[in-house]
């Protein structure tokens, strides 16, 4: 059983990349690959405590520098940056710097957290996510994306001037911080795991808002193989209305996915059971071994799409995946709750347990929180129809809670009495009420519990008689009352030690002593408290004052508190000194080192110290020497080492010399030499490319110097060089008619100056090319520290009259009778057209008329006439209050305006622009080389408790698109 629960935590753990590219070209599905990059460390000597404690994750740190660094704040280090600094930003854009450095790409993957942009007020655009170019460049691969790390988007809950926001590819779960910003209108958040976009609500956010490819990945299931079906918990997916948003079944095959991008991207996680909808938002699953891989692992997969705003492009979807596997040696227990009309009330609750151990439901947290939560709906659990304790079995057991809202709840006065078991002044009596048999529930007992001002809560009563744990009760036994008993909290009692003349004694630090006074029975009126009188060096207790109020050393405690007064009278030191001399001496008694003499006060310490003399080993302490560690005396104590000498030995020393830059880190080999001891050595600092030599570190042996008996470190610190800031040039090519109007955009390069750059001549519609304008920058050259600009000058060709043609939409029930007016447009042969399905008031639409033009097209020659077919519906005689079906209750006809040469969009993804190629639809059974698997042990265990998934991203149709959001 434990084996099965870390597979599956594994599995939801693991680090999802983004596949980057098929090699037929179609949608490639997501595909869990797991990526280990260095994280970056950045300026990790004289970190500033303070902006780690408001900044703390220190990738971001580096960003934010780049970006103050950019606004103009003359800041080098991350341990600069201030709250203050945090004010001038307006814009915090990754998109350029990623590509030419590899530390600030890998500083925007691992980003987790934005704590410490609260402070950035003035920010008014943000993006951070990886290039998908780069992120492919420097990972050194071509076809996976890995998804960045960021979860916490919280600290953007206050900054009201948001314009443009764009955090795809990462972890996000939680928008609510994006809710009410006035002026938030760009916003990119797909590839991440939202499941809620309810707080966009009153966001005005373009209607191109990129939203799609969300995945959540819920915790594994394990299910013995008799296992005949299982119900999944509802999904909770909110629309911008707050609404729920329908679920059904994911399968790749499914065509009623219409948009093939989200119907290729899940693939390899396509449900491997047979699901049908128990209600819009829960699925139930049978025929569970119907897909399994031979891995043994299955997926249960919900799939949603939300319009979200106006287009199908741009759409509010994603998956919600829930991986299971089977094993022998499990049992399973199947928990429903009904009514008594056998209505299930909230989705079936699955336990695993290995085979034949017991179980126990009236302990199990899941189910007795699901109890209580269905109580809270006002239903009273009636029976229970199967064993609540029992033994996990292969077959899988059932136990179902029946409720009922037929039972009368029962009233249970709750009295709040003080320690004397009288009224508290002030308060009411409180009052719950349940189902006699039932036992008085944990929230009922807490929601009882007061705060009361002075006082602090005891313990329960009933009858008179404590109760340990008042939730063992049945709301019957509690009918007489319960008593909750709260102790009156008392002042503190201080404690001040004084001289005789009131004032504070104090410590060799300067600083006064104090006390705290003991509470054994608590701070609580009329329980006792006790002091300490302390033993103070130089003073001699006196008394406790108890005059004016004061209180005494030990005595009981009341409302007022009040303060201990220890007063001392301060001794007379004597003055005495003591002098202790050190001798060493060989056995003859010669002094072979120089005496060693200290003084202090008398009764104070001293200690010597046994020398390391060369050519002589120490062998004890003369018989008449004093100690080596005493106090000194009022006279002269001699502490005598003896020594016999030692057979010289050769010895030899080592120089290690290292090379390192300001951070502490090595940057060059270590050199390493030996010699005898007393003999010279010689280090010398060498050249390293990048970097130029400082200093010697504190602490640092000398450059030159004697071997030593031992090791000396020379450590030379080097800095590294900052590159050279390379200026750039603009040239601007515009494109103008003979009366100097604008026919064409302006095309703007950039460049670093002095290198070369080139304009085109381009074909405009419409135009025939001239000449380049008096005064114009050349047509090619090299690049200056401003602006150039190369005007090319058009004549207009003359215009033919184009060729015009209609398009007629007709709206007729089954009989060809009119029900709604025509729609009408004009536009150029050739040029596109496109008509609207209406939604119309009593009708339902049928189908095409079999001579219908198509929906969409391009204008003819001849008039076209496009014909929807509506049926009548039948309401059965009744009133339908105005609705019209299927149209959530919104009464009346939609009336289009009529459309002016519309052209129709490719599908994009959710990268923010337009496919560079054509999507097709997957097809076939054959799995990929990513397909679906549990990753190992080592793989990347980053995801502790959030079970967020890293998706994958396809860079043919999809990923390319989100590179234009990237470098605007």
């Amino acid at each position: 059983m434990a084996g099965t629960a870390a597979l599956f935590g594994i599995l939801m753990m693991v680090a999802f990349a983004t596949p980057a590219k098929a090699a037929t070209g179609d949608v490639h599905p997501f595909n869990p690959v797991v990526k280990t990059l260095p994280t970056p460390v950045k300026n990790a000597m004289g970190t500033n405590e303070s902006v780690d404690q408001w900044m703390p994750d220190k990738n971001l740190q580096y960003i934010v520098l780049g970006a103050l660094q950019d606004a103009g704040v003359n800041i080098t280090e991350t341990n600069e940056i201030t709250q203050a600094d945090m004010q001038q930003l307006t814009s915090i854009n990754t998109a350029m710097p990623q590509r030419t450095d590899k530390t600030y790409w890998q500083a925007i993957q691992d980003v987790k957290t934005l704590k410490g942009l609260e402070y950035a007020t003035n920010l008014t655009q943000l993006t951070i996510c990886t290039d998908t170019n780069w992120n492919l460049y420097w990972t050194n691969n071509t076809r996976f994306i890995i998804i960045g790390k960021l979860a916490d988007i919280s600290a953007l809950k206050n900054l009201s001037k948001l314009q443009s926001v764009s955090l795809q590819f990462n972890r996000i779960s939680d928008i609510s911080a994006l809710a009410n910003k006035s002026q938030l209108t760009d916003l990119s958040l797909s590839y991440n795991a939202i499941t809620d976009v309810s707080p966009l609500a009153n966001d005005p956010i373009s209607k191109y808002t990129e939203i799609g490819f969300q995945t959540s990945v819920r915790e594994g299931i394990v299910l013995n193989p008799n296992t005949k079906e299982i119900t999944t918990p509802s999904y909770s997916i909110k629309n911008l209305k707050n609404e729920s948003v329908p679920v059904k079944a994911y399968y790749k095959a499914d065509q009623t996915i219409t948009n093939a991008n989200y119907r290729g991207y899940y693939r390899n996680y396509t449900s491997t059971a047979d699901g049908v909808n128990v209600d819009p938002t829960t699925l139930k699953w049978t025929n569970l071994q119907k897909d399994v891989s031979t891995s043994g692992i299955g997926f249960l997969t919900a799939f949603w799409d939300d319009d979200f705003t106006w287009s199908p492009y741009y759409t509010f979807a994603g998956a919600v995946i829930t991986p299971y596997e089977f094993d022998q040696s499990v049992g399973n227990l199947f928990v429903n709750y009904q009514t008594d009309g056998g209505q299930d009330i909230e989705p079936q609750t699955i336990l695993t347990g290995t085979l034949n151990d017991p179980y126990d439901l009236t302990t199990n947290g899941t189910v007795q929180n699901t109890i209580q939560s269905i109580k809270n709906q006002g239903y009273y659990l009636e029976k229970v129809n199967g064993s609540e304790k029992g033994n996990f079995t292969a077959d899988g057991a059932s136990v179902t809670y029946v409720f009922t809202k037929t039972p009368a709840a029962i009233k249970v006065p709750v009295h709040y009495l003080d320690a004397n078991k009288k009224p508290i002044v002030g308060q009411a009596d409180g009052e719950l009420s349940g189902v006699p048999t039932d036992k008085l529930s944990a929230a009922d007992f807490k929601s009882a519990q007061r705060t009361i001002a002075g006082y602090e809560y005891s313990h329960a009563e009933v009858d008179g008689q404590t109760v340990a744990d008042p939730t063992t009760l049945t709301y019957d036994q509690l009918s007489k009352g319960l008593d909750l008993i709260y102790n009156q909290t008392a002042k503190a009692v201080n404690v001040k030690y004084v001289d005789e003349n009131g004032d504070a004694i104090k410590d060799a630090a300067g600083q006064p002593i104090t006390g705290e006074a003991t509470y054994p029975d608590g701070q609580f009126v009329g329980q006792p408290y006790t002091t300490e009188q302390k033993t103070i060096a130089g003073y001699t207790f006196d008394k406790v004052d108890t005059s004016n109020g004061g209180l005494p050393a030990t005595g009981t405690l009341t409302a007022d508190g009040g303060t201990v007064t220890y007063i001392y009278t301060k001794n007379t030191p004597p003055v005495t000194q003591g002098t202790v001399i050190a001798k060493y001496v060989d056995e003859s008694g010669k002094e072979i080192h120089a005496p060693i003499t200290t003084t202090g006060a008398a009764g104070t310490d001293y200690t010597t110290t046994q020398l390391g003399i060369t050519g002589y080993e120490f062998k004890k302490l003369a018989d008449d020497s004093a100690p080596v560690k005493g106090q000194y005396t009022n006279g002269t104590q001699t502490v005598t080492y003896v020594y016999a000498a030692s057979t010289p030995v050769e010895q030899y020393g080592q120089v290690i010399t290292q090379f390192k830059d300001s951070l502490g880190n090595e940057i060059h080999n270590q050199v390493v030499s030996s010699g005898k001891v007393g003999t010279n050595y010689t280090t010398t600092p060498v050249t390293i490319d990048g970097y130029t030599y400082l200093r010697l570190a504190d602490g640092s042996a000398a450059q030159t110097g004697l071997y030593i008996n031992g090791t000396l470190t020379v450590t030379y610190i080097y800095q590294k060089n900052t590159p050279p800031v390379t200026e750039y040039g603009t040239v601007i090519a515009q494109y103008v008619d003979d009366q100097g109007h604008t026919i064409h955009d302006t095309i703007t390069t950039r460049g670093p100056v002095g290198t070369n750059y080139a304009t085109s001549q381009l074909a405009v519609d419409g135009y025939t090319f001239k000449q380049v304008a008096a005064g114009s920058a050349a047509v090619t050259g090299l690049y200056v520290n401003g602006t150039l600009t190369v005007t090319y000058v058009y004549t207009k060709n003359s215009v033919p009259v184009p060729e015009l043609s209609k398009v007629i939409a007709r709206y007729v029930d089954e009989q060809g009778n009119p029900i709604h007016d025509e729609i009408v447009t004009t536009g150029k042969v050739g040029d596109p057209y496109a008509t609207s399905q209406l939604t119309i008031k009593g009708y339902t639409f049928k189908q095409l008329a079999s001579d219908s033009a198509p929906i969409f097209g391009q204008y003819q020659k001849d008039t076209q006439v496009v014909t929807y077919i509506y049926s009548k519906i039948d309401t059965g005689g009744g009133d339908d209050g105005g609705k019209t079906p299927g149209t959530g209750g919104q009464g009346g006809d939609e009336q289009p305006t009529t459309p002016t040469n519309p052209t129709k969009p490719s599908q994009p993804d959710q990268g923010g622009g337009t496919a560079t190629s054509p999507v097709e639809t997957p097809t076939g059974d054959s799995q990929t080389a990513g397909q679906a698997r549990l990753p190992q042990t080592d793989e990347d265990t980053g995801l502790t408790s959030m079970l967020l998934t890293i998706l994958g991203v396809t860079l043919l149709g999809i990923a390319a698109v989100s590179y234009r959001k990237l470098r605007d």
